[in-house]
């Protein structure tokens, strides 16, 4: 779980205040999560989906920014790398609610950010010199605070929803969950070709249709 928050801290830190290196990118960040708790394989299929989806979740206008970076560092830690498919594709859909209330946190930093730059601009206009670069660092720091907390938040809660459904979920509801996971990345397909909702659902159908009549084991 440590070794989550720092990941999960340094890539909210990237996402919006420092080096913006594509760290933050829920592609790159559920294989390094994936890759530290011993599985790659399925940290890429959940980055291939995660960033599908993300891609028709870019904040632009009115649209609030989602937290598909500390979601994607928090799945694998949750489940584990000996879990089931069925149980990524639990934690797959529970962390795809998560990411709106985490990304309110983002618009919170900023708000504190745009703050800060008013103060310093008056203090600029009053002849007094504020330290910027302090400034700076502390909302860097603030941001990774709060990728950190994140991450740590999601990790728990998807651990505990898995924990609950290993417990009562039937045989149709597992290869049902099993079928989201196979067909997770299929759904964010459409999603590139048109932004028109009615697509999303339409990939989502076919994604999930295919792979139950295929007859996968999970």
């Amino acid at each position: 779980m440590i070794a989550a928050a720092l990941l999960g801290g340094a890539a909210g830190a990237d996402r919006t205040a420092v080096g913006q290196t594509m760290l933050a990118h829920p592609a790159i960040a559920a294989v390094l999560s994936a890759w530290v708790v011993g599985a790659p394989r399925e940290g890429m299929w959940l980055g291939l989906a995660l960033g599908l989806i993300a891609l028709a979740w870019l904040p632009m206008g009115e649209e609030r920014p989602r937290d598909t970076t500390s979601v994607a560092v928090a799945v694998p830690v949750a489940v584990g790398a000996s879990a089931p498919p069925w149980q990524w594709g639990l934690a797959l859909l529970v962390a795809l609610l998560l990411a709106r209330p985490l990304g309110l946190a983002i618009d919170g930093v900023r708000a504190l950010a745009l703050r800060y730059l008013r103060r310093a601009r008056a203090a600029c206009e009053r002849g007094e010199t504020p330290s910027l670069e302090r400034g700076h660092f502390g909302l860097a720091a603030l941001h990774f605070l709060r990728g950190a907390a994140a991450t740590v938040l999601a990790a728990v809660v998807i651990g505990a929803v898995v924990t609950v459904a290993e417990r009562g979920v039937d045989e149709a509801a597992r290869y049902s969950l099993g079928a989201v996971w196979w067909a997770a990345p299929l759904v964010g397909i459409p999603r590139l070709l048109r932004r028109r909702r009615w697509w999303w659902a339409a990939g989502a159908a076919v994604g999930a249709a295919g792979v139950w009549l295929g007859g996968a084991r999970w």
